[in-house]
């Protein structure tokens, strides 16, 4: 194994073995907060690495998960008032069962598919808090397009924002104890490892986490896939509702397609694919979004970004665009999509002059990963050779975008291999050591 100029500088730092230093960093890079510790590994210079229950990790994330494990047994214990809460007529089996856990309870895990009316229980559980008297309610999602549209599918009643903003996180500093009574953090799946133990230690004393997310999308970048695995702890089960049933009739094709993917059945869902849209080449059309597996190459966001240019560009026609980074000077945030107008960008009912913009590139094609926390009627969905190393929850997150259309393009090799491949990404996080 090759070692990098950065991995030699960490195990300079470190004083431990440059080899361990480099599985643990090209770990932490496929989302592993540690690795197990094989006969194999030289451990003789660990240095200042750390070893516990047979793995191995590098100091920041070992810190991170023991931050949010014990933030995580601490808001189990805290007691909570229970809440008077009237019966919600329209919240039907799991999603009743749901506001039963809230009411007395200070978690709540909220998983459910497309359909599933994860975002209409939302908004009947804040409902029901604010009529009960609960107390102040915040609510957030890891992006901006995330918050902005669980602000929308809410009506706009309460205000959303980043969750990097409601915690005023940074990665290195201490947790702030938030003043809310109720906290509903929607896209749940997409919170990596060390955010994930900022928001449990912000928890104070008394209040409610519901934490909502589709646990079979992919992982966050960043390190760990803490939602998935909490919702599969049997510690946690008496705190996790699932919704199954799918409350959209017209789009069966879709959400029947989604659960062969989840289920990881090849021949099912290739055979889905063929009815519904399966291409060996891109179709481009305007006005249709496209999600890239890659950044790079023929089929990559900026490739396929540049053609789409090119072809509907049209001089004094709206480009679709993505901010790229968090700007407290606009409010705009990593992911929020918008459009340019000539001198002008539009961000639903927001309009500032492109000169005032943080850094953004064009949006006629994005990231499968850049897309979570979107919906889109239709939409155009590019597996190139090399997607296959995503897995299933790459090709189950791109169809799930789509609200009533999907062309999915690639090769019957690279589809049926990751569909067959489940991501596993995380190391451990136990909560009863």
């Amino acid at each position: 194994m090759e070692i990098t100029a950065f991995e030699h500088r960490i195990s300079r730092v470190l004083q431990a073995s440059p080899l361990l230093v480099a599985v643990l960093v090209r770990a932490a890079q496929e989302g592993y907060s540690s690795v197990a510790i094989g006969a194999e590994m030289n451990i003789k210079e660990k240095g200042g690495l750390i070893e516990q229950r047979g793995r191995l990790y590098l100091p920041r994330y070992f810190q991170a998960e023991e931050r949010g494990r014990q933030a995580l047994r601490r808001l189990l214990v805290m007691p909570v008032k229970p809440l008077d809460l009237q019966e919600v007529g329209s919240l039907l089996g799991a999603q009743q069962q749901a506001l039963e856990v809230m009411k007395n309870s200070p978690l709540l895990l909220l998983s459910g598919g497309p359909g599933t009316g994860k975002t209409f229980t939302a908004a009947q559980l804040v409902k029901a808090f604010q009529k009960g008297g609960g107390g102040q309610v915040a609510l957030a999602a890891p992006t901006g397009k995330a918050a902005a549209n669980l602000e929308r599918a809410l009506g706009g009643a309460v205000s959303v924002q980043t969750l990097h903003r409601l915690l005023r996180y940074r990665r290195q500093g201490p947790a702030m104890r938030l003043s809310a009574d109720l906290i509903l953090v929607d896209e749940a799946s997409m919170i990596d490892l060390e955010l994930f133990a900022a928001l449990l230690e912000a928890v104070k004393e008394g209040a409610r986490l519901v934490l909502m997310g589709d646990s079979d999308q992919l992982p966050p970048v960043e390190v760990g896939a803490l939602f998935g695995r909490l919702v599969e702890l049997p510690q946690l089960a008496p705190y996790t509702v699932r919704l199954d049933h799918c409350h959209r009739t017209d789009e069966t094709g879709l959400l029947t397609l989604a659960a062969s993917i989840r289920h990881g059945d090849v021949e099912g869902t290739l055979a889905l694919l063929k009815e519904l849209g399966w291409h060996k080449e891109p179709k481009w059309e305007k006005g249709v979004p496209v999600l890239s597996a890659l950044r790079e190459g023929p089929w990559g966001v900026q490739a396929v970004n540049a053609l789409l240019h090119f072809r509907f560009g049209v001089e004094g026609e709206a480009v679709p665009i993505m901010i790229l980074r968090n700007d407290p000077l606009t409010s705009l945030s990593n992911g929020e999509m918008g459009w340019l107008e000539g001198s002008k960008a539009y961000f639903g009912d927001k309009v500032f002059s492109v000169a005032s913009l943080p850094s953004f590139e064009m949006a006629y094609c994005i990231s499968i990963h850049k897309s979570q926390g979107s919906e889109f009627p239709s939409v155009t969905c590019l597996f190139p050779e090399g997607s296959e190393r995503f897995g299933r929850e790459l090709l189950y997150t791109a169809v799930t975008r789509a609200k009533k259309k999907i062309d999915v393009v690639g090769s019957e090799k690279v589809l049926r291999a990751m569909i067959e491949k489940k991501g596993e990404r995380g190391g451990e996080f136990v909560i009863n050591s």
